[in-house]
């Protein structure tokens, strides 16, 4: 197996565990004309510990990805990953349907 694929298996793996996608409500960004609701595209990876984020930063960076920053939410790290282009690449690359959510 290949670096890239076990980059991609890890982050699969980790996605599938406790990560989640948020994705924009379209209507209710309409009614408000984008006007204090800016909630956008993100995939959020919930990690156990110190070490499992540094090996999601190394698979995120091989796969250029470009993280945001890390944080602490419920004794939990969390690493967000921001955009709809990398929203989409993320999901094709797992094989997950955003869409159907």
């Amino acid at each position: 197996m290949t670096k890239p694929q076990k980059d991609q298996k890890l982050l699969k793996q980790l996605f599938e565990r406790n990560g989640c996608v948020r994705v924009p409500n379209a209507e209710r960004r309409a009614a408000r004309n984008g006007v204090r609701y800016k909630k956008g595209y993100e995939v959020r990876f919930s990690l156990a510990d110190e070490d499992e984020l540094e090996a999601t930063l190394r698979a995120l960076y091989r796969l250029d990805f470009t993280p945001g920053q890390p944080y602490i939410k419920h004794r939990q790290i969390i690493q967000p990953l921001y955009g709809r282009a990398q929203l989409e690449r993320f999901c094709e690359l797992i094989g997950y349907d955003w869409r159907a959510r």
